[in-house]
């Protein structure tokens, strides 16, 4: 059963901070490349988010958070934190792990 993926405000922020990021640092290939790489694992995490483990490091009262982490070159990762219930997956924030971990207000 595929669910409906619903991607916060945070979220969104996140993604477009790291593509402005990488066009201004890097090159507008590199931010379209993250680009492909985040949408495959937002699919996959649409698909199949049981397949996650529980995020440790960061929680938010009364949900399950997952993370799936995307590796991309170089040793970088970045983490889609979600949760997920019958109908709907919920992308809360998508970071990159080096970042500092999250405290409840921050989702």
């Amino acid at each position: 059963m595929t669910r409906v993926l619903d991607l916060t405000r945070k979220a969104n922020r996140d993604m477009d901070e790291t593509m402005d990021w990488l066009r201004t640092g890097y090159t507008a290939r590199a931010a379209a490349r993250w680009q492909i790489a985040i949408g495959k694992a937002l699919l996959e995490v649409q698909t199949h988010p049981e397949r996650y483990s529980e995020c440790e490091t960061m929680s938010i009262s009364g949900v399950d958070l997952r993370e799936k982490l995307v590796r991309r070159y170089r040793g970088v990762v970045y983490r889609i934190l979600d949760s997920f219930d019958e109908n709907t997956v919920t992308i809360h924030r998508v970071r990159n792990a080096s970042q500092d971990s999250l405290g409840e207000d921050n989702f």
